[in-house]
């Protein structure tokens, strides 16, 4: 079974602030509320080839997401591949609104395993991930909006 999710979140910053909070893969799971941890696997933590374990948590259900970083865009996106019961890949990208505002698409074509195909699985994935999803991006929408001067960090 495969789902296609696409969320946005119109974030109050500009560009290259917004950039700088996301490109810190391992703040990831401080406003991904399906993410439990990540822990790095590679001697990378950023750009192409970065690879990391999430464990991921969504309801009664925890799976331990490989993933690989596949593009690395600086000032714009990532692309990550997802390997392991769930595959696929996810896109987070930053396009610039104007000076003080950027808009954030989450982007993702995942496959599940056999078990969740059935007549209403992709329909159930796509609207329990879109949630999901849709309140992280809210909630790194407000993580930068509570402590803008942590965007300088990078």
């Amino acid at each position: 079974m495969s789902t296609q999710i696409r969320i946005t979140q119109v974030i109050k910053w500009p560009k290259e602030l917004v950039w700088s909070y996301l490109s810190h893969i391992d703040d990831h799971v401080d406003w991904m509320s399906d993410a439990e941890s990540i822990t790095f696997t590679s001697s990378l933590t950023s750009g192409i080839g970065t690879k990391f374990v999430c464990l991921t948590r969504v309801g009664p259900i925890r799976l331990r997401d490989r993933m690989e970083i596949t593009n690395w865009i600086e000032g714009s996106g990532i692309t990550i591949r997802h390997s392991g019961i769930v595959s696929g890949s996810g896109t987070l990208s930053l396009d610039e609104i104007d000076e003080k505002h950027t808009l954030l698409t989450w982007r993702e074509d995942l496959s599940f395993p056999a078990i969740f195909i059935t007549p209403i699985g992709p329909f159930v994935a796509k609207e329990v991930l879109g949630r999901i999803w849709k309140s992280n991006l809210k909630r790194f929408n407000e993580r930068v909006k509570t402590d803008p001067l942590e965007l300088n960090r990078a």
